[in-house]
């Protein structure tokens, strides 16, 4: 007999959680200036499912409609961006990969919007690298 995969995750402040029951659909990376803006970040990871197999399991998000194909749902108290669905359609609901408890699950197996990226992006790889905070984010140049 097979086993569902149930996976849960959440918002930063912990008022929003949900579930998901199965395997995700693909993972991207979004590079769009949209998810740039709304995140914050130079791109923003996604895990998409059917939208059958999400459920809100603890809060109630707040909504906002970005642009006319797409609706996105965050958090009110923290912001938190959690998910993106199509206006178009409800078969498919997209998850901030960072939201998910254990993130390290889902592995992106694209990116989209590449002629949006940012252009120092392929740059960072080389950079230094730190297991914590550098002890130096605080000081003044």
């Amino acid at each position: 007999m097979n086993q569902v995969e149930i996976h849960e995750g959440g918002c930063l402040c912990g008022t929003i959680r949900y579930r998901v029951s199965g395997q995700q659909l693909r993972g991207t990376i979004c590079h769009c200036s949209t998810c740039r803006r709304w995140s914050g970040a130079p791109f923003l990871s996604w895990t998409l499912f059917h939208q059958k197999q999400f459920q809100w399991i603890q809060g109630t998000p707040g909504t906002i409609n970005v642009t006319p194909l797409v609706f996105r749902q965050f958090c009110k108290d923290c912001g938190s961006p959690l998910t993106f669905e199509f206006t178009d359609s409800s078969e498919i609901i997209g998850v901030t990969t960072g939201t998910l408890d254990q993130p390290d699950e889902f592995r992106p197996t694209r990116h989209n919007w590449t002629a949006s990226q940012v252009s120092w992006l392929a740059m960072v790889e080389d950079l230094p690298r730190n297991p914590g905070d550098a002890g130096d984010e605080k000081v003044s140049s």
